[in-house]
């Protein structure tokens, strides 16, 4: 039962009583037109009543047509006071004897004031000796039920059901719920609730069926009516949300949406001019984003998006309107990608097209079916972007678009790939072998040339033997010592390279114990390079042993040591080489961009030396 705040009003009805008199009197003189009169006519003196709303039923006069304010229903002198808001200036109001349940088997007294607007009271006549009986009947049906879909998965949802609780005599409240049409409500009800309960949700719901509902009130005399019947068919899904419309120039406007996580099979998306509201559907999408071209510059429209099931569909989202630009901003043009192999980066270049943007934003993806992400920005005019290191062994895709002075994106531009390969580390350089001051002992080093290499390989060769031996040391490593056996007249010759996984450098030149490079030892240095047409001139050192001749090989940077091609071996004096294009020997071409890695070897009778040092030739300029 639902019980009603007790007030006590005596003394505040005592006074409204003495000021309703006071008002009527204050002049001495009366006119009658102005004087409101309410007449109880049922329940009365005498009568019985229930716990609950009891209908009143009264007369009231008001000649002069005042403007009512509201009614007063007091009970008890003001133990229990309900207050109703007027309705017209008659007896249009519908007042109710509210009895709580706790005088049950009491005898009452109660009467109505009537204020109007100007705060003028008048009161009826005091109704006494009313018993309160117990209410017998059953309760009266919930009103109003209501339906709300809630979110959920690809299969399953919730939906929250809500009503009026209109009784109140209730011991509780029957959800009854039936699947699909057809379907029935059964004789128990689906659910039982505490009585003064309106709303419920109802979880775990497949997407591929229909529900009914509907709810009643009941109470130890009976059941009431059921309310109104409600189902899942019949409510629209929630409506997209955070609908924006950005326009990108003159023509075009990008709409970008929300939604629940209702699965949907599309959406509908409609448009009409900003002076009408005369909307008509312009495309049905898959996903939450749609351009619109071929639009009017300088015009604003409107658009609104709707989603839909394949039983049901949303509510039109809220509107939102977009005025396109005045002309069109082109994007940036003949974007190219070069992987450097020197510095292992990805240059970018583009053609600046525009000033009257803010900046350029590129965006990479890995793979064909990769995602594009925005990997950095350069300001404006700035028509070069270096991508640092982009892990190896994968192709990648660039493109890029401005940001313009009117705060909106460009369309992008052209889509630019490079494949960016394993690279060996680059190769150390400079080894040294040096005596120290202790006895037969001596310090190796070189110059640490790589960033990435996860440690070295030292080999040595001891005198005339052909068979060399290793020992692994750590990346950044570029000086270890060596013992050689006391009394040992043997020269050992040591040569070095670095290594990342099975990715191995060229070697460094060889040097021995003896203070020398070794007997077979080939010093290579670049002399010039040229570009437009490319020309490479390089020069190496002589060397003591009998040759016959020099071999020269070459390989693009970023190749494994078995792309090393001969591409010339000359004559046993000839100490420089000019590599361009024109030599028919070698039918490989040579580029202005590519690094080349050259290497050099004598010619014996019975065989060939040691390939002396990498010589890496990077760009002009570079």
């Amino acid at each position: 039962m639902k019980e009603l705040t007790k007030i006590l009003r005596i003394t505040i009805s005592t006074l409204l009583l003495f000021f309703t008199v006071f008002s009527c009197v204050d002049s001495g003189i009366t006119n009658p037109n102005d004087v409101i009169e309410i007449t109880i006519l049922s329940p009365v003196s005498n009568d019985t009543v229930q716990v609950g709303k009891n209908w009143i039923s009264y007369e009231l006069k008001n000649p002069a047509r005042k403007n009512l304010d509201h009614f007063e229903v007091v009970i008890n002198d003001g133990d229990f006071v309900e207050i109703f808001d007027a309705t017209g200036k008659g007896n249009e109001t519908e007042l109710y004897l509210t009895v709580d349940s706790t005088l049950l088997f009491t005898r009452i007294s109660y009467f109505i004031n009537v204020a109007t607007t100007e705060n003028k009271y008048s009161t009826s006549a005091v109704q006494e000796n009313i018993y309160v009986q117990e209410n017998t009947d059953p309760p009266k049906k919930p009103l109003n039920l209501r339906l709300t879909k809630l979110s959920g998965n690809e299969t399953t949802f919730s939906v929250n059901l809500e009503w009026d609780d209109s009784s109140s005599n209730e011991t509780q409240y029957e959800l009854w719920r039936k699947i699909g049409a057809d379907g029935e409500y059964g004789t128990e009800p689906y659910r039982i609730f505490p009585p003064n309960t309106h709303r419920t949700n109802d979880d775990g719901l497949s997407r591929f069926v229909t529900y009914y509902y509907k709810v009643s009130a009941s109470n130890k005399y009976g059941r009431s009516e059921f309310s109104n019947e409600v189902s899942t068919a019949d409510t629209p899904d929630e409506a997209p949300t955070n609908l924006n419309a950005v326009a990108l120039g003159a023509t075009k406007v990008k709409l970008t949406w929300d939604d629940n996580s209702i699965p949907k099979l599309g959406y509908r998306i409609q448009r009409s001019d900003f002076s009408s509201t005369d909307y008509r559907q312009i495309a049905i999408v898959s996903t939450k984003e749609y351009i619109d071209e071929g639009l009017s510059p300088s015009t604003t429209y409107s658009y609104r998006v709707q989603s839909f099931t394949s039983l049901t569909e949303s509510e039109w989202s809220a509107p939102v309107n977009v005025t396109t630009r005045s002309q069109d901003i082109p994007p940036p043009g003949n974007l190219t990608a070069v992987f450097d192999s020197t510095t292992k980066n990805v240059e970018l270049n583009w053609e600046d097209n525009t000033f009257q943007e803010n900046g350029t934003f590129i965006e990479r993806k890995r793979g064909a079916g990769g995602n594009y992400i925005e990997i950095g920005s350069t300001d404006a005019d700035v028509n070069h972007f270096t991508d640092v290191a982009p892990e190896p062994g994968y192709t990648y895709f660039y493109r890029a678009r401005y940001f313009t002075t009117d705060e909106f994106y460009t369309e992008y531009s052209n889509e630019a790939a490079v494949e960016v390969p394993n690279l060996p580390p680059a190769a150390p350089t400079n080894m040294k072998v040096s005596p120290t001051e202790n006895p037969n002992e001596y310090l190796i080093t070189w110059d640490d040339n790589a960033t990435d290499e996860d440690g070295y390989e030292l080999w040595r060769k001891d005198g005339d033997n052909p068979n060399w031996t290793q020992i692994n040391y750590p990346a950044n490593y570029h000086a270890v010592l060596f013992q050689a056996p006391a009394g040992s007249n043997i020269v050992y010759y040591f040569k070095v390279r670095a290594y990342r996984d099975q990715y191995y450098s060229d070697f460094s030149n060889e040097a021995g114990t003896d203070g020398s490079a070794g007997s077979d030892n080939i010093i290579l240095t670049l002399s010039s390079r040229l570009n437009s047409p490319p020309r490479i001139t390089i020069a190496w050192s002589n060397i003591t042993e009998p040759r016959v001749g020099f071999s020269i090989e070459r390989k693009v940077s970023w190749q494994q040591d078995d792309a090393y091609k001969i591409i010339k071996q000359t004559g046993p004096t000839t100490f420089t080489y000019t590599d361009d294009n024109n030599d028919p020997q070698d039918p490989d071409i040579l580029y202005d961009w590519e690094t080349y890695n050259y290497r050099v070897r004598a010619i014996y009778s019975t065989g060939y030396s040691e390939y002396s040092n990498v010589l890496y030739v990077p760009p002009n300029g570079k």
